[in-house]
């Protein structure tokens, strides 16, 4: 997909969503000769929540029914790793109890092994995990390493950045009033304050006031763009 960073990061920046933009790095690392990934975030040790995976079929449902991510080796390095880290590494030179032995056996098993994780930790103490391994075939060159770590680091970037562009998107999110809503729907109809204070039954200082709080919530100097923002915002209909 992505010959080069550079095209990488240019298509990254087109994303819309954390989950095209899993598809994304997805399709970049399948070039790279791994079939399997994942990209999770890690809020506590054992805790995984999954942001877009490809695996084989079963696999991901074998793998917390059966807990592994209690005993999970690659799991445990994450947590303390700063670099990138192949599974190998962990499983040749880290002790490991039986069961642990057996978890790498029955990923193998699966079509999961020779895996590549990337670790990336965040301000509140929790961690996102990119992983890719095989499913068969030779293994990828390890030369490549730098570059996919390159491809892991933007996707955790970007996906950053989505996450804080939706979380912006919320905060801003603006509350108006039954009353409020109901005078900017008049007001865009071309009904006067008069008018309006007629047809709801109130008085017309009342109005005013509705429509002076609408256009302060909606951060409007006048009445024409508290109606504009409105619209946009989806607070009342066209």
């Amino acid at each position: 997909m992505a010959s080069n960073f550079e095209d990488f990061l240019e298509a990254t920046q087109a994303v819309a969503s954390p989950s095209d933009l899993g598809a994304l790095f997805q399709a970049s690392v399948v070039d790279e000769g791994y079939q399997n990934i994942v990209f999770a975030h890690l809020p506590h040790k054992t805790e995984v929540c999954i942001i877009a995976k490809e695996f084989p079929s079963g696999y991901t449902e074998q793998y917390f029914g059966n807990k592994f991510n209690l005993i999970d080796p690659i799991l445990q390095q994450t947590i303390i790793a700063k670099q990138p880290f192949l599974w190998d590494t962990i499983a040749h030179n880290r002790p490991l109890t039986q069961c642990q032995r057996a978890f790498f056996d029955d990923c193998k098993d699966m079509g999961v092994h020779s895996g590549l994780t990337m670790p990336f930790h965040n301000p509140d103490g929790s961690t996102h995990i990119v992983s890719v391994s095989l499913r068969d075939g030779p293994k990828p060159d390890p030369r490549r390493v730098p570059f996919i770590y390159a491809l892991a680091a933007q996707t955790w970037i970007r996906h950053s950045a989505l996450l804080s562009s939706e979380l912006e998107c919320e905060e801003r999110k603006i509350q108006l009033t039954g009353r409020e809503r109901e005078c900017l729907s008049w007001a865009k109809d071309g009904k006067t304050n008069w008018e309006i204070s007629q047809i709801i039954s109130v008085a017309e200082r009342t109005v005013e006031f509705h429509i002076g709080n609408a256009m302060r919530k909606l951060d409007a100097s006048n009445r024409i763009t508290a109606i504009v923002i409105a619209i946009q915002e989806g607070i009342i209909g066209l």
